[in-house]
């Protein structure tokens, strides 16, 4: 890599661009942006230039350390910015001050930005440490300006106002000397087992000679297997670039993968490398654990509602589809966009646009025809939301033409309501002075029982998934259940016990199913609904909503916040969520639960141990939930390395272990929790593996307790042992880890092979340190 470093001044920045290792440019003074009234120039003896800019972060602003600053050197790929800081009073993971880097094309104008925070696990008060953030650029190699701001967020509830001090700014690239790997770019985000893979790798020559050499291309997967090889010849002329594209077809192992390249000159010695991560999978839901978590609100925070509830603009769509591509997001939810939902999905031919969302907002067919097929495109799974309650003028149609198919009240009444008055409102609803209501004027429920409303059902979704494209739906507030109490046409109560109500709704739900996969195989499903607490008087039903692959949504830990939860208790949170996690696997589900609140935690300490937790309990995540990503406190990407390894995090073949088990034993504090998240596994060679997470656990034992972020210091040298299975002894080990390796490492998704040591009748491993979460795996 090639650096050219800016040093700092407040208020002037010595905006000298040089080589590091090269002759010194002239360094000539410019006058900077204001900083505002939080940052002010002061000397500082351990700034190289003696002097740092001081930010005081006692209440909420913006503030630009490094204004536009032209880099004349053309960039391409991953560009480091680096950012020498030191900081008092700052505390564990707290979010305080986030720094944003931008880089800004000089002829298009095209904006670039990565972020950061400075956080109290990496920043020192008595000593500058640097704090990079990768911003990644085209392939194309072009010039840029760079620029770095703060966003200061409110001071915590204990009144902390900790102080940053910045002294340099240092922005690494490639070195001009030799061709390097800009960018790496597969064209889906996730692709089905025997779909082509088209991966565009593009490669720079800034030198002043021919570039000849190859380019070694291999697909990994698991640990240390190899899916793919290919080698291909590349010549690239003087001051050029080359885009190659390279291809195979995606195996049938379902798994997350990553595209290694390693470009090699003429000798044969590798000169750079590069890679990046797609997944294959049957249903990519199965992979999702990207999160979009740790982006400002202005780069990634509107993303959300573009597909998810809202109308959008053509130009939303792409921008919001280019992002997702880059994030790797493997599932997107179209919440509450139909016509009449389980009545009619699509609106009548001659409604365009139609009034849809619940008769909220005035929408377009075309338009999202048009945007699930664009999320297709990128690989991503496109589901359509169920909100099981009949309503709208197609269910009121249907009650007239078909009173039979619904469910009635003891009293002979519709189970559900209707508002005359607001259907006459409904029908002039193209009029100039139509006020849209939230509630339906006419809601109700079908008799799932009925072959006929089973068979309606299934056309309905059958429609969806042939005419949209859509590859799945979730089931929200009725998924094909009776109950007693609920009365046929007739006047006959449909059943009269619950374990009646639980084998029928299972039926009728497993009859939808199996309708729609003959004529769509493929076709996934997702239910709301899925905590332990909510399927007490359920266990074939929620059963039946896990086979498959089913997504199972778990609602009710939005709740484990709350005091009067025994959950939010953090040991006893963690055990009822991997335990039920492991579960909903063995029954063949995809467990998704929320987080507190919905979208995670009052302080970000809770959203890292949530992620934590969730993470080992095989979770995913939807639209906006949170799994943490973080690398500025040296927390990793928490969201990335479940889908590296999925193997280990997702599979199918594991199963939770007893706590008494014996097998695995771990040296360490009584704050090493691991004793709850030991798993059996089963590798694709079926060699048997041993996993334990351990977990440097929670400062409070409450959830929100802990206002301040804090967390513990890195323990070390913890041993962890492993005794015989079926007689015999592990013959490998590995660490798996989103955090550095060791406490002055960074932040790397990576496997680290392990040195095992004969220790008794079993073997041992040591693991260097735990920030946060280390993951090892045994092999026999």
């Amino acid at each position: 890599m090639r650096s050219y470093k800016l040093l700092l001044v407040a208020g002037m920045s010595f905006a000298a661009l040089f080589p590091v290792m090269g002759k010194v440019a002239d360094i000539k003074e410019t006058e900077a942006k204001k900083l505002g009234d939080v940052a002010l120039q002061v000397d500082d003896p351990g700034a190289k230039s003696k002097k740092a800019i001081e930010v005081k972060c006692a209440k909420p602003s913006g503030v630009t350390i490094l204004g536009s600053e032209k880099i004349d050197i053309p960039l391409a790929g991953n560009v480091t910015v680096t950012t020498l800081v030191r900081g008092k009073d700052f505390i564990g993971v707290s979010e305080q001050v986030r720094i944003i880097a931008t880089l800004t094309s000089q002829t298009s104008g095209e904006r670039y930005s990565t972020c950061g925070f400075v956080q109290g696990t990496r920043v020192r008060p008595d000593k500058y440490v640097p704090l990079p953030l990768t911003v990644k650029l085209p392939g194309k190699p072009d010039t840029y300006t760079v620029e770095v701001s703060l966003n200061i967020n409110a001071v915590d509830p204990q009144g902390t106002a900790p102080t940053a001090y910045f002294s340099e700014i240092i922005v690494s690239a490639h070195d001009a000397s030799d061709a390097y790997v800009s960018r790496i770019e597969p064209d889906k985000s996730c692709y089905r087992p025997g779909q082509e893979i088209k991966t565009v790798v593009t490669v720079v020559n800034p030198s002043a000679s021919a570039f000849s050499g190859k380019l070694n291309l291999r697909e990994l997967i698991d640990i240390d297997g190899i899916a793919n090889e290919k080698t291909e010849n590349v010549e690239v002329p003087a001051g050029a670039f080359k885009e190659i594209t390279v291809s195979w077809k995606a195996g049938k192992d379902e798994a997350g993968r990553e595209i290694r390249a390693e470009l090699q000159d003429s000798s044969g010695k590798t000169i750079d490398a590069s890679s990046d991560i797609y997944g294959v999978a049957k249903d990519p839901s199965w992979l999702s654990t990207i999160s979009l978590y740790g982006l400002p609100e202005w780069f990634g925070g509107w993303i959300h509602p573009v597909f998810y509830i809202g109308p959008n603009s053509y130009s939303e769509t792409l921008e919001a589809v280019s992002f997702y591509k880059s994030r790797r997001v493997q599932r997107c939810e179209f919440f509450s966009w139909s016509y009449n939902e389980l009545a009619q999905f699509m609106p009548p031919s001659d409604e365009e646009p139609y009034l849809g969302n619940e008769s909220i907002w005035w929408q377009s067919f075309k338009k999202f025809k048009e945007q699930v097929g664009m999320l297709k495109n990128i690989g991503a799974t496109p589901i359509t939301y169920i909100q099981g309650l009949v309503w709208g003028p197609a269910a009121y149609k249907l009650f007239q033409e078909h009173p039979e198919w619904f469910m009635f009240t003891k009293n002979g009444e519709n189970v559900g309501s209707y508002d005359m008055e607001w259907r006459s409102l409904y029908g002039r609803r193209r009029e100039f002075e139509f006020q849209q209501k939230k509630t339906p004027f006419f809601y109700s429920l079908f008799n799932p029982v009925l072959p006929e409303t089973r068979k309606h059902i299934a056309n309905q979704i059958i429609r969806l998934a042939k005419e949209m494209g859509f590859e799945g739906a979730r089931w929200d507030v009725w998924s094909m259940e009776v109950k007693r109490g609920n009365y046929d046409f007739s006047g006959n109560e449909i059943v009269k016990t619950d374990e009646e109500a639980d084998k029928m709704s299972a039926e009728s739900l497993k009859a939808v199913k199996e309708l729609v996969r003959k004529e769509v195989p493929d076709f996934t499903w997702g239910y709301n609904y899925a905590g332990p607490e909510e399927n007490t008087t359920t266990p074939l039903l929620f059963t039946e909503k896990c086979r498959g692959g089913g997504w199972l949504l778990d609602e009710i830990v939005c709740t484990y916040h709350e005091k009067t939860s025994p959950f939010h208790i953090w040991d006893a949170y963690a055990e009822r969520i991997v335990s039920w996690g492991d579960k909903t696997r063995q029954l063949g589900g995809i467990y998704n639960p929320f987080g507190f609140r919905r979208q995670g935690g009052k302080y970000p300490v809770d959203k890292l141990y949530e992620s934590i937790f969730r993470m080992v309990a095989g979770s995913r995540v939807d639209q906006g939930l949170v799994f943490t990503s973080n690398l500025s406190g040296k927390i990793g990407r928490l969201d990335l390395l479940p889908f590296r390894f999925s193997d280990f995090y997702l599979s199918w073949n594991l199963r939770l272990q007893p706590v008494n088990q014996t097998v695995i034993k771990v040296e360490a504090p009584e704050t090493i929790w691991w004793k709850n998240m030991v798993f059996e596994n089963k590798s694709r060679a079926g060699k048997i593996q041993k996993i334990v997470h351990i977990v440097n656990s929670p400062v409070s034992k409450e959830a929100e307790e802990n206002p301040t972020s804090s967390v513990r210091k890195p323990v070390k040298n913890i041993k962890v042992s492993c005794g015989k299975v079926a007689g015999f002894l592990p013959s490998k080990a590995w660490i798996l880890t989103a955090e550095p390796l060791t406490p002055d490492d960074e932040p790397e998704v990576k496997a680290v092979p392990l040195k095992i040591a004969k220790a008794g009748g079993g073997v041992s491993v040591t693991v260097p340190s735990v920030q946060f979460l280390k993951t090892v795996v045994f092999e026999f």
